[in-house]
This record gives C-alpha cells, structure tokens and sequence, in this order.
C-alpha cells in the first residue's frame, strides 16, 4: 500500500475523490456541462446526499477544516469541488461576464470554502436538514449574483428569485442513495 499511495492521508485523499466521482457520475444532470443550471443542480444533489451522510461528511468537513490535515487530502477536497465551478465560470470569463475584478479561480475557491462551511454548520447543528440545501444554493448564487454581469447576472438573479419565492426544488436522488425519511 506503501508503494502505491504513498502516505496514508493520499490514499484516504484518493478514497474521498473515487467516491465523489463515482457519486457525480450517477447524476441525472438535465443542464448541459458549463452551465448556471447544471452547476446548481449538482449542488442540490451532493447535498441531498449529504443529508444521508452526516457522519461521513462530519469527518470530511473535520479534514477539511483541520490544520493538521495532510495537503493532499485537503487539496483533493478542495479541487474536486473547485473543478466542477469552473466548468460554469471559465466560459464566462471568455464572454466577458464576469466582474472585472473578479479572478475566476479565485472565485471557484471562495464559492468552495462557502460551501464548504455551511456543511460544516450543518453538521455541527447551526444549519436544519431542512434549511441546508437552500442555504448552500442560496449562499452559491449571492456570489455568483455580485460575480457576474450581463446575461450572466440576468440568469443568475432570476434563479435566486425563483428559489425565493419558491425554494429549492428537490430532484430524485440517483437509484443507490436512499431519500431521508
């Protein structure tokens, strides 16, 4: 195991980013890659999956947040997370729909450390079951809302509004994750 991994904090990195991709892959995305709609439904899904794994995302979100976790773990977390953004924001830095003071990798890893950190309240009790998806979509498209301007801003302030007004909607989870009862 030595020779393959490493250390033993690669191979929990390693672990962690199989699940994930595994996890993404049975998503039944209905926005194309590198669009506002397929960034927030994968949100929507990884924390209504989430809700099924307190304790496993407890003792991510403690990784995560711990000064004494090994780089590799907290830089797999970090980028797994930060890629998936960037798909959405790199094609607005091209068409000129993003702040001028706004760095998109910068961005990805703000929007990343967010999120981030509303897990973390939720699993420590400070965000409801209840309140968590919104709160992680909602502290999403605040962001990309003063991010982003022309069309972009115009489609991300209609989705804020929407999920106002109406809230998050909750797609099926994909067939091997059970839905919390």
């Amino acid at each position: 195991l030595y020779n393959a991994y490493q250390t033993k904090e690669r191979m929990i990195a390693i672990a962690i980013h199989e699940y994930f991709q595994r996890y993404l892959s049975q998503i039944p995305f209905s926005g194309e890659v590198g669009t506002l709609q397929r960034n927030v439904e994968r949100m929507i899904f990884m924390v209504q999956r989430d809700l099924q794994l307190r304790n496993y995302i407890s003792a991510i979100m403690s990784l995560y947040f711990s000064p004494d976790a090994g780089p590799s773990i907290w830089n797999t977390m970090h980028k797994m997370t930060a890629e998936a953004h960037l798909q959405w924001i790199l094609p607005l830095k091209a068409k000129r729909q993003l702040q001028p003071w706004v760095e998109p990798y910068a961005l990805a890893d703000d929007i990343v450390r967010t999120s981030y950190a509303a897990l973390n309240d939720w699993c420590r009790g400070r965000i409801g079951d209840d309140e968590v998806v919104l709160h992680v979509v909602r502290t999403f498209l605040t962001i990309a809302a003063g991010a982003t301007r022309g069309a972009a801003r115009k489609e991300v302030e209609e989705m804020l509004l929407r999920f106002h007004t109406e809230g998050v909607p909750m797609p099926d989870l994909p067939v091997r994750v059970k839905r919390r009862s």
